[in-house]
């Protein structure tokens, strides 16, 4: 399956996941939603590769108007990413082709009004407030 089909069906298999039917015509009209996902690090991660990935997310989600947060517990990633639904699926297209990480799982996918990370290209949040990540789902 390619990744943008993986991209879009995780996030319509996610538990709340949001329903794309009937959205494809919308592109551009500020759809917004917010997407939790899990994933692998690849064994020797550091937590400078990590801040070279969160480098990277900032400046790719600022061009995309993305926000989002970012964790890492020196094994595994957790993110919420939120913005307009076309964008956050094709960076979701571009984490899914990233060899950085595997066994990518979409925890959750819900539409939004607000933000939870305004400000915030790609904010690292500490393994220890791991929590604040997965209640962007939440609300």
């Amino acid at each position: 399956m390619a990744c943008a089909e993986r991209a879009q069906q995780a996030c319509l298999t996610a538990p709340g996941g949001f329903n794309f039917a009937g959205t494809e015509g919308l592109r551009g009209h500020n759809l917004m939603f917010c997407v939790v996902y899990s994933s692998v690090a690849k064994p020797g991660t550091t937590e400078q590769d990590v801040d070279d990935i969160v480098e990277y997310a900032e400046a790719a989600n600022s061009r995309n108007r993305i926000t989002g947060a970012l964790v890492f517990d020196g094994e595994r990633f957790c993110q919420l990413l939120e913005g307009e639904k076309d964008k956050v699926i094709d960076t979701l297209e571009r984490i899914y082709s990233d060899t950085r990480h595997s066994d990518i799982a979409v925890i959750g996918s819900t539409p939004v009004t607000d933000r939870r990370f305004p400000g915030w290209a790609m904010l690292r949040i500490e393994r220890e407030e791991f929590e604040t990540v997965v209640s962007g789902l939440r609300g």
